[in-house]
């Protein structure tokens, strides 16, 4: 189900903050990159509201948490960019569209 307006009641817990992208990269981490436009989108439970969030990547860890880098407003403040493990405090707004790059932390492309 997608909300495109923010959820009727406040979440039990305020979601997490997640581990930064070096310790994404010690433990094998997969990262979804979403497309600039077409990305998705969540309602985050941040400062006692609900906030709109796009979301700008996945993380996948091997034991099946996931966590989302989103880019974040709030009012007057400046949007800015965090990362949550899912779980309560967060609703998908919308799917938008497929990951554009799937990588796995710390490994090199050729």
């Amino acid at each position: 189900m997608f909300y495109l307006e923010p959820p009727g009641t406040a979440p039990a817990i305020d979601p997490i903050e997640a581990p930064t992208r070096d310790e994404h990269e010690a433990h094998g981490v997969r990262t979804d990159v979403y497309p600039a436009g077409h990305e998705p989108a969540a309602w985050i439970w941040n400062d006692g509201a609900w906030r709109w969030a796009s979301i700008h990547a996945r993380h996948r860890h091997p034991d099946g948490a996931v966590e989302l880098r989103v880019r974040m407003t709030s009012g007057m403040v400046p949007a800015r960019e965090l990362t949550y493990r899912w779980g309560p405090g967060i609703v998908l707004a919308h799917p938008g569209h497929r990951a554009t790059d799937t990588a796995r932390a710390g490994s090199r492309r050729s």
